[in-house]
């Protein structure tokens, strides 16, 4: 009879996700090559550069397998143009191929925050929390442009879910931290966000003792090797050194100032003023959903996450909280926390827009789901409503 009911649930469990995926793939594939119309400019030059590292070896400004290209002068971050290189050798350079990675990812993103969810209460969660994904005019938009930003918080979502799972198997550890590296190449607001979560989480892993020193030591190391190439980028353009040539790739000096010099408040001359600014912004875009006047990057009128979300983010958040405090032992839960208070640090000491505050809608989204989650245990009937509610907003 239980081996019945669990096989039921099971089927049940299964149709939901793999119902959701499929909603959430056709609104990323859908019209993908015309919608929207044309190329965004970084688009056409991150799709160039693939192009010309795929037929040359270089990217457009001659430069051998750089760790960031040159693009118009400042540097344009280069994960995803070698992720399209495959693609446009598939299906040629057009407006397709350039957004066929983003929306590739954008599904497996789905599938991957499905069981990180799981994983931090239960299938109701997971199933809400796809659900509000899947349809969530952020991820929708994120998945369905060729912005090189758009690639950050895919490969952080990577990072966190092997960091959560390594609490039972730490050997994910040293992949994780890999991942925490290679986001490093994907935007540059991971140049501040990964040290300081890396900060917060070390204190709170080292306090419970969830890793051997052992596996901290290889994890660093893995960290280091991997992020070596962009940590060189950096050391280069901040102290205006030459072009280093390493053979297997290249570390560029821009010609102008670097790109990740302009994404931060604190090479203002007016600090405080720009602070106060950008805290402003960041709680009309998060919490009032007016867009970030960035029409790529956001849906007018609609915002990021829905205005119906907020109350729903609110009720998690304090529920969250409450199930965290009452985890005796190291919790899946904490690294979603710290993950959102870095990316809110973050958002704040840059200049507030959605791409470049987009690291903390994954973990906004996980609290509006589970404060969905909440009344769903009270009430079918209301989250009934619920559910149709945001089936017309969408």
């Amino acid at each position: 009879m239980l081996a019945a009911v669990g096989q039921s649930r099971f089927r049940y469990e299964t149709f939901v996700f793999f119902a959701v995926l499929l909603l959430g793939t056709l609104v990323r594939f859908y019209a993908l090559g015309s919608v929207p119309a044309g190329l965004n400019q970084d688009e056409a030059s991150m799709g160039y550069d693939a192009y010309a590292l795929l037929q040359y070896g270089v990217d457009r400004n001659g430069m051998h397998n750089p760790v960031q290209m040159i693009a118009w002068g400042s540097g344009q971050n280069a994960l995803q143009a070698y992720a399209t290189i495959p693609f446009i050798a598939l299906f040629d350079l057009g407006v397709f191929s350039i957004r066929l990675v983003p929306a590739l990812f954008g599904v497996f993103c789905l599938a991957l925050f499905y069981w990180v969810a799981r994983r931090i209460a239960d299938p109701r969660l997971a199933a809400v929390a796809l659900f509000i994904l899947a349809i969530s005019p952020w991820h929708i938009v994120l998945s369905r442009w060729a912005l090189e930003s758009n690639f950050l918080p895919g490969t952080i979502l990577i990072a966190m879910a092997l960091l959560i799972f390594a609490q039972e198997r730490p050997r994910l550890l040293y992949l994780s931290f890999a991942f925490f590296a290679i986001s490093l190449y994907a935007y540059s607001t991971a140049y501040a966000f990964v040290p300081l979560f890396f900060l917060m989480y070390g204190i709170y892993a080292l306090w419970h003792k969830i890793y051997s020193v052992k596996d901290w030591i290889i994890a660093c190391a893995v960290f280091g090797v991997v992020a070596a190439p962009i940590m060189l980028f950096v050391v280069v353009n901040l102290f205006k050194l030459e072009t280093i040539d390493l053979g297997l790739f290249s570390v560029p000096r821009m010609p102008g100032e670097a790109r990740y010099t302009h994404m931060t408040s604190f090479f203002s001359n007016e600090f405080r003023a720009e602070l106060a600014k950008n805290f402003h912004r960041v709680i009309e875009i998060l919490f009032i959903q007016f867009n970030d006047r960035e029409t790529q990057s956001s849906v007018k009128d609609i915002g990021t996450v829905y205005a119906f979300s907020i109350p729903f983010l609110f009720i998690g958040l304090i529920l969250f909280l409450r199930d965290l405090w009452r985890e005796k032992q190291a919790s899946a839960k904490m690294p979603i926390l710290l993950w959102l208070i870095a990316a809110l640090v973050v958002a704040v000491l840059s200049w507030p827009a959605v791409h470049r505050m987009n690291l903390v809608f994954f973990p906004i989204i996980l609290l509006v789901a589970y404060g969905v989650r909440a009344i769903w245990l009270k009430s079918n009937v209301i989250f009934a409503a619920i559910v149709l509610v945001y089936i017309g907003l969408f």
